[in-house]
């Protein structure tokens, strides 16, 4: 495969700045593309830089990327760095097959055919178990993210409690919480804690309370933003602990295990948290036509513009039975058409060709 050529999956990258202009090490950034259905969370790395690999999304994708300190805070701006594009080339050189030694045939064959010269499948066992659950709305940053029984409360389960606020909802229900006060830069800051484990001196495990983490809407939220709903404003509620927490927050401060993880889901109306911003990257182009305009009068037809140069585009040709079918508009001018395939073959190859079509 070549080293620098076309990209093959779409990708976001950025830095976060931290309070007073700094660059965050250590923040959660959630991304968000209602139109294309996905969601998930990502975290910096050890220059403060986050990337989001791996995607494919169309033009005009609006995504919704929101950073917050890992205990919370929303004093944080995410920055989307500018898209970088390949240089265009051509793979020619790629695209001849490669030729096996003999040898190396004669021993590999029997790992993949049997003596009839039929390919061979060795199938493992694997054993498929069920749980009886009841819908779930979507709250988890991650896409198709399904809770374990006693996790999720669903909007019936929760109509009894309408009136309550949450925190008080949550201490009440939840044994393992309770409400508390954090020394943040001096100022005392109310919080629900959970309990935790951590790393004492000479490597023992202790007790100790740390605050829970809070998702609202898939975003990282804080305890101001939750103490201002009530119950009765939820679609879904789901309170995560022990190692399912893990997959939420990453430990740290000499926390041994990770504190609870609450995740909330509002009914339309809620207002989006302020530490959000939108983006619209590049995207992959829906197919199109081109035609050349009709002019009416003698001063439009004596325009002198410049030739259109593309007719037709297809990102995503159909093909079926290695055939596929095209139609696009012609130009006024009598000239040659040029058709330029380009794409990736079901082996994972780079293709390449180029036609003439002569008018």
């Amino acid at each position: 495969m070549p080293a620098c050529g076309k990209e093959y999956t779409q990708s976001l990258f950025g830095r976060v700045i931290a309070p007073l202009g700094r660059t965050a090490r250590k923040a959660l950034i959630s991304f968000s593309a209602p139109s294309i259905r996905f969601q998930t969370i990502n975290q910096l790395d050890s220059a403060g830089y986050f990337a989001l690999n791996g995607l494919s999304f169309p033009e005009k994708t609006r995504f919704l990327v929101s950073a917050s300190g890992v205990k919370g805070g929303k004093l944080y701006t995410p920055i989307i760095e500018n898209e970088v594009f390949a240089k265009i080339i051509s793979y020619p050189k790629y695209l001849s097959q490669r030729a096996y030694d003999l040898r190396y045939k004669l021993a590999a064959m029997p790992d993949f055919y049997d003596s009839e010269g039929k390919p061979t499948v060795l199938l493992t066992e694997s054993y498929i178990s069920a749980n009886k659950v009841g819908p779930q709305k979507n709250l988890s940053p991650y896409p198709e993210y399904k809770f374990k029984p006693g996790q999720y409360k669903t909007a019936e389960q929760l109509e009894p409690y309408s009136n309550y606020d949450i925190p008080s909802f949550l201490v009440s229900h939840y044994p393992g919480l309770r409400m508390g006060t954090l020394d943040t830069v001096g100022i005392p800051t109310t919080a629900i804690l959970s309990k935790v484990n951590r790393v004492a001196t000479g490597m023992t495990i202790s007790d100790g309370w740390a605050p829970i983490v809070i998702f609202i809407d898939k975003f990282r939220s804080d305890f101001n933003d939750l103490a201002s709903l009530v119950v009765g404003d939820l679609e879904g509620l789901a309170y995560v602990t022990g190692l399912d927490a893990n997959k939420f927050v990453s430990t740290g401060d000499g926390v041994h295990t990770p504190p609870g993880v609450l995740l909330v889901k509002t009914k339309p109306g809620r207002n989006t948290p302020p530490n959000v911003s939108t983006m619209m990257p590049l995207g992959y182009q829906k197919p199109a036509r081109y035609y050349s305009p009709v002019y009416e009068t003698a001063a439009q037809k004596n325009r002198k513009e410049k030739m259109r140069a593309t007719l037709y585009w297809n990102p995503n040709l159909k093909v079926k039975e290695g055939r596929g079918n095209l139609e696009f508009y012609t130009s006024d001018h009598k000239v040659p058409y040029t058709v330029l395939l380009q794409g990736i073959s079901s082996e994972g190859k780079p293709v390449v060709a180029m036609a003439r079509i002569a008018r």
